[in-house]
């Protein structure tokens, strides 16, 4: 059985949000549930795989914000240059989960579709799973940041045109409490 490793997951190499510092640990995991039938794909090929044990081979991909300016690092990410909070500032996840895609999910994905150099690896390999990202967190769970939640309002994600005034306040309200406490880390 062949996996590959997707071009955004952080896998043993410097980078922003969850890092996974032992890759053969979870790719040993991944290869043992995968033999035994223990990943449920969905109509796409897409999993989410939770995995609490693994917490010890990744780094965790946010850390609580401090007030110390010598505590971030800038990065361009996605297109826009952030500031970050130095891995050493991770904290220990608490969640840990693995999303694996099958090669034709993958192949199909729009982002990947969008990513020539991608596809092209992905088709010359003879994988049949693709490791989209390892998710490492710690804290509450993560509502989006505060730019793709003007994204998603502004017709970015077709669910929030269903959304109504007090739910989105309080989505607003949570995204707001979460990103004053808790930032991405990036090497």
């Amino acid at each position: 059985m062949r996996i590959e490793i997707s071009n955004i997951c952080t896998w043993d190499k410097d980078g922003v949000g969850t890092k996974v510092l032992k890759p053969q640990v979870l790719e040993s995991f991944l290869e043992s549930r995968l033999a035994i039938g223990g990943v449920e794909f969905d109509k796409h090929g897409h999993a989410f795989i939770p995995c609490p044990s693994m917490a010890d081979y990744v780094s965790c991909g946010v850390g609580k914000n401090t007030n110390i300016p010598g505590d971030y690092v800038l990065r361009s990410y996605r297109g826009k240059v952030s500031a970050y909070l130095k891995r050493e500032k991770a904290e220990y996840a608490d969640f840990v989960a693995i999303i694996l895609y099958t090669r034709e999910g993958y192949l199909n994905d729009p982002d990947v579709l969008q990513d020539p150099a991608e596809m092209e690896r992905i088709q010359a390999s003879d994988c049949q799973y693709v490791i989209v990202c390892v998710l490492a967190s710690a804290g509450p769970k993560a509502p989006v940041d505060g730019r793709r939640f003007c994204a998603n309002l502004a017709g970015g994600n077709p669910e929030w045109a269903e959304y109504d005034q007090p739910t989105l306040i309080k989505m607003a309200a949570e995204t707001t409490a979460y990103h004053d406490e808790w930032c991405t880390v990036s090497d």
